[in-house]
């Protein structure tokens, strides 16, 4: 064989070796995007960089685990990660609500994790009153783009609504009075203003949406659509073994706040 015939030879096989290993590499890293919506997923930031932790993290750490793949982080708005998993620039999104027309785009795991009521916050000191749907006429309302809470309530171009970009713009904006509710999941706001000691500021109303579902999700374009039965599975076998529910558990009392690189 000559040496011109080796050096070529030898050339096409570091190359498809490295594009062999780019792709492993590939296919063992999930996009997950994250937006700060405590207790689900918490970013904060130290002297370098930014961390994330939640309980929606643990439970993707657990089924990366369970694959063999890493996790890369991505913070986005939300509205901004739902088109980057409907790009396919995203593998994976948690805590979604399943609609129609997400599904065109995302293939939701079965079953949701968590289940939750939708209700409203307002300040102590104003004096509102929600006790039915026919109050909320008379209040401005902060809600967050993308979120979907109730099909009447999101449909109702009576109401007076103000979109925010990010969940964490409500507290803010309510406590300087830029509107005088907002509606958000009760989960989360309850643990915010516990965290944040805001509830002798804030209250919620007796009205509400029930039953909120969170599922996780991952893009029709992502490799991991040919995982996915491994992916519910295991998700499955976490719900129904309690692992799920002693990972939320443990995450509010304070006992497993593992923090992980933000990107």
């Amino acid at each position: 064989m000559s040496q011109l015939c080796i050096k070529v030879c030898l050339l096409y096989f570091f190359s498809l070796s490295s594009l062999v290993s780019s792709m492993s590499l590939y296919a063992s890293t999930i996009k997950v995007g994250i937006e700060h919506w405590p207790p689900y997923s918490i970013i904060n930031k130290d002297v370098l960089n930014y961390q994330v932790s939640g309980i929606d993290i643990n439970i993707i750490k657990a089924l990366g685990d369970h694959l063999g793949s890493e996790l890369i982080l991505i913070r986005c708005p939300f509205k901004r990660c739902l088109r980057m998993i409907e790009s396919g620039d995203l593998d994976m999104l948690s805590s979604l609500q399943k609609t129609p027309e997400r599904e065109v785009y995302m293939h939701f795991l079965t079953p949701n994790y968590y289940t939750s009521n939708k209700v409203f916050y307002m300040l102590k000191r104003l004096n509102h009153s929600i006790e039915t749907y026919n109050d909320l006429y008379k209040l401005s309302i902060g809600v967050t783009l993308g979120h979907h809470n109730a099909p009447k309530f999101d449909a109702d171009t009576q109401l007076d609504k103000h979109n925010v970009s990010a969940s964490h713009q409500l507290y803010k904006m309510l406590l300087n009075e830029r509107f005088d509710t907002f509606i958000g999941v009760e989960t989360s706001v309850d643990y915010f203003l516990q965290e944040r000691n805001l509830k002798q500021q804030i209250e919620k109303g007796s009205f509400g949406f029930e039953g909120t579902k969170g599922y996780l999700a991952i893009s029709k374009k992502s490799w991991l659509m040919k995982e996915e039965g491994k992916l519910a599975s295991k998700l499955k076998d976490m719900i129904n073994n309690g692992e799920v529910n002693t990972m939320t558990i443990d995450y509010i009392n304070g006992t497993n706040r593992t923090r992980y690189k933000l990107e």
